[in-house]
Protein backbone atom coordinates (compact mmCIF):
# COMPACT_ATOMS: atom_id res chain seq x y z
CA UNK A 1 0.00 0.00 0.00
CA UNK A 2 0.94 3.26 -1.00
CA UNK A 3 0.42 6.82 0.76
CA UNK A 4 -2.27 9.69 -1.85
CA UNK A 5 -1.79 12.65 -2.09
CA UNK A 6 -4.09 14.97 -0.25
CA UNK A 7 -7.61 14.93 -1.33
CA UNK A 8 -10.66 17.30 -0.79
CA UNK A 9 -12.57 17.26 2.32
CA UNK A 10 -15.86 15.42 0.46
CA UNK A 11 -13.51 13.07 -0.83
CA UNK A 12 -12.09 12.51 2.35
CA UNK A 13 -15.98 12.24 3.68
CA UNK A 14 -17.25 9.88 0.88
CA UNK A 15 -14.69 7.32 2.19
CA UNK A 16 -15.33 7.89 6.20
CA UNK A 17 -11.31 9.19 6.60
CA UNK A 18 -10.62 12.58 8.26
CA UNK A 19 -7.00 13.55 8.67
CA UNK A 20 -7.64 15.48 11.65
CA UNK A 21 -3.68 16.82 12.13
CA UNK A 22 -1.92 17.99 9.23
CA UNK A 23 1.45 17.96 9.86
CA UNK A 24 4.72 17.71 7.18
CA UNK A 25 6.06 14.62 5.74
CA UNK A 26 9.08 13.46 8.50
CA UNK A 27 7.46 15.42 10.94
CA UNK A 28 5.32 14.41 13.98
CA UNK A 29 2.66 11.48 13.63
CA UNK A 30 -0.59 12.30 12.23
CA UNK A 31 -3.93 11.19 13.59
CA UNK A 32 -6.19 9.88 11.23
CA UNK A 33 -9.39 9.42 11.95
CA UNK A 34 -11.68 6.77 10.29
CA UNK A 35 -15.74 6.89 10.46
CA UNK A 36 -18.06 3.71 9.00
CA UNK A 37 -17.93 3.76 5.06
CA UNK A 38 -17.15 1.47 2.23
CA UNK A 39 -13.79 0.24 2.70
CA UNK A 40 -13.18 2.75 5.31
CA UNK A 41 -10.15 0.97 6.73
CA UNK A 42 -8.46 0.08 3.83
CA UNK A 43 -8.64 3.30 2.60
CA UNK A 44 -7.10 4.80 6.25
CA UNK A 45 -4.89 2.16 6.17
CA UNK A 46 -3.81 3.59 2.28
CA UNK A 47 -3.16 6.62 3.42
CA UNK A 48 -1.19 5.95 6.49
CA UNK A 49 2.59 6.49 6.86
CA UNK A 50 4.75 4.64 9.11
CA UNK A 51 4.20 5.69 12.73
CA UNK A 52 0.95 7.50 12.43
CA UNK A 53 -2.35 6.55 14.92
CA UNK A 54 -5.20 5.41 13.21
CA UNK A 55 -8.42 6.09 15.29
CA UNK A 56 -11.35 3.75 14.30
CA UNK A 57 -15.13 5.24 15.52
CA UNK A 58 -17.63 3.23 16.81
CA UNK A 59 -19.57 0.72 14.28
CA UNK A 60 -19.54 -2.39 12.12
CA UNK A 61 -16.82 -2.13 9.42
CA UNK A 62 -17.33 -4.98 7.02
CA UNK A 63 -13.81 -5.76 5.43
CA UNK A 64 -10.93 -7.74 5.86
CA UNK A 65 -7.66 -5.86 6.12
CA UNK A 66 -3.98 -5.85 5.92
CA UNK A 67 -1.38 -3.92 8.02
CA UNK A 68 1.79 -3.75 6.88
CA UNK A 69 3.00 -0.23 8.10
CA UNK A 70 4.32 0.37 11.52
CA UNK A 71 0.91 1.56 12.63
CA UNK A 72 -1.36 2.24 15.77
CA UNK A 73 -4.70 1.09 15.10
CA UNK A 74 -7.12 1.54 18.22
CA UNK A 75 -10.79 1.89 18.48
CA UNK A 76 -12.05 5.17 19.88
CA UNK A 77 -15.51 5.36 22.04
CA UNK A 78 -18.07 5.59 22.71
CA UNK A 79 -19.39 2.51 21.44
CA UNK A 80 -18.00 -0.69 20.10
CA UNK A 81 -15.62 -0.86 17.08
CA UNK A 82 -15.88 -4.49 14.99
CA UNK A 83 -14.51 -5.71 12.40
CA UNK A 84 -15.97 -8.15 10.22
CA UNK A 85 -14.99 -10.42 7.49
CA UNK A 86 -18.54 -11.67 7.39
CA UNK A 87 -17.03 -15.28 6.76
CA UNK A 88 -15.56 -14.68 3.33
CA UNK A 89 -11.86 -14.31 4.11
CA UNK A 90 -9.27 -16.63 5.77
CA UNK A 91 -7.63 -13.55 7.94
CA UNK A 92 -9.69 -10.65 8.97
CA UNK A 93 -6.61 -8.40 10.16
CA UNK A 94 -3.30 -9.95 8.99
CA UNK A 95 -0.10 -7.82 10.76
CA UNK A 96 2.38 -8.06 8.12
CA UNK A 97 4.78 -5.17 9.53
CA UNK A 98 7.01 -4.96 12.64
CA UNK A 99 6.13 -3.00 15.47
CA UNK A 100 2.22 -2.59 14.50
CA UNK A 101 -0.03 -1.93 17.85
CA UNK A 102 -3.67 -2.55 17.80
CA UNK A 103 -6.19 -2.00 20.66
CA UNK A 104 -9.37 -2.40 21.45
CA UNK A 105 -11.79 -3.68 18.60
CA UNK A 106 -13.92 -6.52 18.29
CA UNK A 107 -13.06 -9.08 15.55
CA UNK A 108 -14.91 -11.61 13.98
CA UNK A 109 -15.83 -13.16 10.94
CA UNK A 110 -13.08 -15.70 9.57
CA UNK A 111 -13.87 -18.78 7.80
CA UNK A 112 -14.12 -21.87 9.04
CA UNK A 113 -10.92 -24.45 8.58
CA UNK A 114 -7.51 -24.73 9.01
CA UNK A 115 -5.59 -21.78 9.09
CA UNK A 116 -8.81 -19.45 9.63
CA UNK A 117 -7.75 -16.59 12.29
CA UNK A 118 -8.99 -13.60 13.32
CA UNK A 119 -5.70 -11.44 14.12
CA UNK A 120 -2.64 -12.56 12.42
CA UNK A 121 1.01 -11.69 13.66
CA UNK A 122 3.44 -14.02 11.63
CA UNK A 123 6.93 -13.40 10.98
CA UNK A 124 7.05 -9.91 12.58
CA UNK A 125 9.87 -8.35 15.00
CA UNK A 126 7.03 -6.77 17.57
CA UNK A 127 3.99 -5.99 17.92
CA UNK A 128 0.52 -5.82 20.36
CA UNK A 129 -2.58 -6.78 20.75
CA UNK A 130 -4.59 -5.11 24.09
CA UNK A 131 -7.66 -5.26 24.82
CA UNK A 132 -9.27 -7.51 21.92
CA UNK A 133 -12.45 -9.26 21.38
CA UNK A 134 -12.18 -12.42 19.12
CA UNK A 135 -15.08 -14.30 18.21
CA UNK A 136 -15.61 -16.88 15.92
CA UNK A 137 -19.25 -16.32 14.49
CA UNK A 138 -18.46 -18.59 11.31
CA UNK A 139 -18.68 -22.12 12.76
CA UNK A 140 -15.09 -22.90 13.82
CA UNK A 141 -12.28 -20.93 12.99
CA UNK A 142 -9.29 -22.10 13.68
CA UNK A 143 -7.39 -19.35 15.82
CA UNK A 144 -8.65 -16.05 17.74
CA UNK A 145 -4.80 -14.32 17.77
CA UNK A 146 -1.94 -16.42 16.11
CA UNK A 147 1.50 -15.45 17.15
CA UNK A 148 3.59 -17.36 14.89
CA UNK A 149 7.51 -17.28 14.28
CA UNK A 150 7.90 -13.87 15.93
CA UNK A 151 9.81 -11.35 17.76
CA UNK A 152 8.47 -9.76 20.93
CA UNK A 153 4.85 -9.80 20.49
CA UNK A 154 2.38 -8.65 23.58
CA UNK A 155 -0.65 -10.47 23.87
CA UNK A 156 -2.61 -8.64 26.81
CA UNK A 157 -6.13 -7.85 28.21
CA UNK A 158 -7.96 -9.39 25.66
CA UNK A 159 -10.88 -12.05 25.22
CA UNK A 160 -11.24 -15.17 22.73
CA UNK A 161 -14.26 -17.29 22.44
CA UNK A 162 -15.08 -20.43 20.62
CA UNK A 163 -12.52 -21.61 18.37
CA UNK A 164 -11.45 -24.87 16.90
CA UNK A 165 -8.29 -24.97 17.48
CA UNK A 166 -7.14 -22.30 20.11
CA UNK A 167 -8.48 -18.84 21.59
CA UNK A 168 -4.78 -17.69 21.70
CA UNK A 169 -2.49 -19.73 19.62
CA UNK A 170 2.01 -19.07 20.00
CA UNK A 171 4.21 -21.11 17.89
CA UNK A 172 7.81 -21.29 16.44
CA UNK A 173 9.00 -18.45 18.81
CA UNK A 174 12.70 -18.81 18.58
CA UNK A 175 13.83 -15.17 20.15
CA UNK A 176 10.68 -13.50 21.22
CA UNK A 177 9.81 -12.39 24.03
CA UNK A 178 6.25 -13.39 23.77
CA UNK A 179 4.32 -12.28 26.66
CA UNK A 180 0.14 -13.65 26.81
CA UNK A 181 -1.54 -12.16 29.76
CA UNK A 182 -4.35 -10.89 31.61
CA UNK A 183 -6.69 -12.58 28.96
CA UNK A 184 -9.57 -14.37 28.80
CA UNK A 185 -9.96 -17.61 27.03
CA UNK A 186 -13.16 -19.60 26.73
CA UNK A 187 -15.49 -21.67 24.69
CA UNK A 188 -12.64 -23.00 22.77
CA UNK A 189 -11.25 -26.55 21.86
CA UNK A 190 -8.31 -24.86 23.81
CA UNK A 191 -7.86 -21.50 25.73
CA UNK A 192 -3.94 -20.95 24.97
CA UNK A 193 -1.53 -23.08 22.70
CA UNK A 194 2.09 -22.91 23.27
CA UNK A 195 3.96 -24.89 20.53
CA UNK A 196 7.47 -25.77 18.80
CA UNK A 197 9.27 -22.54 21.27
CA UNK A 198 12.60 -22.21 22.53
CA UNK A 199 13.64 -21.31 26.21
CA UNK A 200 12.86 -18.63 27.92
CA UNK A 201 11.14 -17.16 24.87
CA UNK A 202 7.28 -17.30 26.36
CA UNK A 203 5.52 -15.79 29.21
CA UNK A 204 1.98 -17.24 30.17
CA UNK A 205 0.80 -14.90 32.91
CA UNK A 206 -2.20 -14.16 34.97
CA UNK A 207 -4.77 -15.22 32.38
CA UNK A 208 -8.29 -17.01 32.99
CA UNK A 209 -8.85 -20.11 30.79
CA UNK A 210 -12.47 -21.49 31.61
CA UNK A 211 -14.98 -23.90 30.02
CA UNK A 212 -12.56 -24.84 26.93
CA UNK A 213 -11.86 -28.23 26.01
CA UNK A 214 -8.16 -27.67 27.88
CA UNK A 215 -6.98 -24.49 29.60
CA UNK A 216 -3.37 -24.17 28.79
CA UNK A 217 -1.28 -26.61 26.00
CA UNK A 218 2.62 -26.81 25.44
CA UNK A 219 3.44 -29.02 22.58
CA UNK A 220 6.71 -29.45 22.04
CA UNK A 221 7.91 -26.03 24.35
CA UNK A 222 10.89 -25.95 26.93
CA UNK A 223 11.05 -23.21 29.12
CA UNK A 224 7.93 -21.68 29.04
CA UNK A 225 6.66 -19.53 31.96
CA UNK A 226 3.44 -20.35 33.03
CA UNK A 227 2.24 -18.36 36.29
CA UNK A 228 -0.52 -17.22 38.40
CA UNK A 229 -3.33 -18.33 35.31
CA UNK A 230 -6.80 -19.15 37.05
CA UNK A 231 -7.79 -22.44 35.02
CA UNK A 232 -11.49 -23.89 35.96
CA UNK A 233 -13.96 -26.04 34.33
CA UNK A 234 -12.27 -27.32 30.97
CA UNK A 235 -13.72 -30.53 29.81
CA UNK A 236 -10.66 -32.16 29.39
CA UNK A 237 -7.30 -30.81 30.85
CA UNK A 238 -6.37 -27.66 33.26
CA UNK A 239 -3.12 -27.84 31.59
CA UNK A 240 -1.55 -30.22 29.75
CA UNK A 241 2.31 -30.40 28.94
CA UNK A 242 3.34 -33.05 25.88
CA UNK A 243 6.30 -35.72 26.29
CA UNK A 244 8.00 -33.25 24.08
CA UNK A 245 7.92 -29.77 26.53
CA UNK A 246 10.37 -30.01 28.94
CA UNK A 247 11.92 -27.67 31.63
CA UNK A 248 9.00 -25.18 31.86
CA UNK A 249 7.96 -23.13 34.93
CA UNK A 250 4.54 -24.10 35.91
CA UNK A 251 4.03 -21.72 38.66
CA UNK A 252 1.31 -20.27 41.49
CA UNK A 253 -1.39 -21.54 39.19
CA UNK A 254 -4.94 -22.23 40.46
CA UNK A 255 -6.23 -25.34 38.82
CA UNK A 256 -9.30 -26.80 39.29
CA UNK A 257 -12.65 -28.39 38.04
CA UNK A 258 -11.20 -29.94 35.16
CA UNK A 259 -13.50 -33.02 33.37
CA UNK A 260 -10.21 -35.80 32.80
CA UNK A 261 -7.28 -34.31 34.99
CA UNK A 262 -6.01 -30.74 36.64
CA UNK A 263 -2.53 -31.24 35.44
CA UNK A 264 -1.18 -33.80 33.14
CA UNK A 265 2.58 -33.93 32.56
CA UNK A 266 4.14 -36.02 30.40
CA UNK A 267 7.33 -33.94 29.78
CA UNK A 268 10.72 -34.49 32.06
CA UNK A 269 12.10 -31.60 34.37
CA UNK A 270 9.03 -29.21 34.90
CA UNK A 271 8.60 -27.70 37.80
CA UNK A 272 5.32 -26.59 39.48
CA UNK A 273 5.95 -24.71 42.60
CA UNK A 274 2.96 -22.93 44.18
CA UNK A 275 0.18 -24.69 41.70
CA UNK A 276 -2.55 -25.78 43.55
CA UNK A 277 -5.22 -28.51 41.91
CA UNK A 278 -7.14 -31.46 42.12
CA UNK A 279 -6.34 -34.29 40.10
CA UNK A 280 -3.09 -35.39 38.16
CA UNK A 281 0.25 -35.83 39.61
CA UNK A 282 3.37 -33.78 38.19
CA UNK A 283 5.90 -35.41 37.67
CA UNK A 284 8.71 -34.72 38.84
CA UNK A 285 7.27 -33.95 42.51
CA UNK A 286 5.58 -29.94 41.90
CA UNK A 287 8.19 -28.67 44.27
CA UNK A 288 11.54 -28.06 42.09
Amino acid sequence: MSATGTKSVLAVLAVGLAVTTVTPAGAVPRRIDVYRGPDALVRALDRARAGDVVRVHRGRYREAVTIDKRLTVKAVGPGRVVVDGRCRTATVLDVEANGVTLKGFTVQGATAGLGTIEVDFSGVSGGAARRMVLRDTCDDAEYGINVFGTGSVVVRRSVAHGFGDAGIYVGGIGAGPVTVSENHAYGSVRGIIVEDSAPGTVAVVDNRLDGNGTGIFLHGSDGVLVRGNLVSGNLEYGIHVDPSSDGNSLFENLVSGSGILDVLDEGAGNCWNGTAYGTGSPSPPPTC
